[in-house]
């Protein structure tokens, strides 16, 4: 009896070690689910003086409430819905990892241009996020189109670097011609092209050429209030030698031909470098009418 009494402690002490072991090495495998809606106050100042700008309006893409500033250029604390869903299109790899989510915003106030903040980092935590936005007097609209995450590049390029897709199929294929070249604009032959959005792999050839067939898609995982009328997908070029090349939002036109032109810069490392392309001037103009 004392033998299956001390064999039976043996056994649970066993079970609570082994289980305090999953849950340390697990720990730093799971992917933590972010919130659904983070705090913030977006900032609205004069962009010649600096000065804060009262009662400017602002909106939050997606939501129709208006949110006014204060004497001090504030708006209200604002809760965001926090968008992950713009990294759906991505593989499971790349969305579940992203320690972010993107909003859109717009102020606008009479004797300004209108500004529209494409895919600001949004945050989840503890703190209040800040937005800061200037507005030019008496311009044009304006828009600035922020940077991404580097969490975000360098887990798209990780995930598609032994990517291998023929594409998807749909009754609206588009053609699309990829010309790369280095430094000193020389064809660069065997370059490993990757468009996510259309799950396809390519290579060029000896003249830097890629010619394919993606799909036409101009929906958008972002709720705006005006459709383009233009798609956009990722573009990964990989080359052994080279900084493996990333551009965002490239766009992709339904009525005519499309081409991209990539440069690509020699390297010894894993360096990369990336870009993103700006909404165009007649899209954002159609956006910011329906903002007063």
């Amino acid at each position: 009896m004392k033998f299956r009494l001390i064999a039976l402690i043996t056994i649970i002490a066993l079970v609570i070690v082994t289980v305090g072991c999953l849950k340390k090495s697990s720990s730093t495998n799971v992917v933590t689910e972010i919130p659904g809606k983070q705090k913030m106050i977006v900032v609205v100042l004069d962009k010649q003086t600096n000065a804060p700008i009262k009662d400017a309006k602002v909106y939050i893409v997606g939501d129709n409430t208006v949110y006014t500033t204060d004497d001090m250029g504030k708006t209200p604390e604002i809760d965001v819905e926090i968008n992950k869903d713009y990294f759906s299109k991505y593989t499971d790899e790349v969305a579940n990892r992203m320690n972010c989510g993107l909003v859109n915003i717009v102020a606008v106030k009479e004797g300004y241009g209108k500004h529209l903040e494409v895919d600001y980092n949004l945050y989840p935590g503890n703190s209040t996020s800040v937005a800061k936005i200037q507005l030019s007097k008496n311009k044009k609209a304006t828009t600035n189109c922020n940077l991404p995450d580097v969490n975000y590049i360098e887990n798209i390029i990780k995930a598609y670097e032994r990517f291998e897709g023929e594409g998807i199929k749909t009754e609206n294929m588009i053609k699309y011609k990829i010309t790369v070249t280095d430094e000193s604009s020389k064809p660069i032959e065997g370059v490993k092209i990757v468009i996510p959005e259309a799950k396809l792999s390519s290579s060029t050839n000896k003249k830097g050429i890629v010619e394919v067939d993606v799909p036409f898609d101009n929906s958008s995982r972002i709720n705006y209030p005006v459709l383009k009328d233009y798609g956009e997908v990722t573009v990964i070029a990989y080359k052994d030698g080279y900084a493996t090349k990333v551009v965002l939002r490239a766009q992709i036109n339904n009525d005519k031909n499309n081409t991209i032109n990539l440069k690509l810069k020699k390297s010894d490392g894993k360096n990369y470098n990336y870009e993103i392309v700006q909404p165009k001037d007649s899209w954002i103009e159609k956006l910011l009418s329906s903002y007063n």
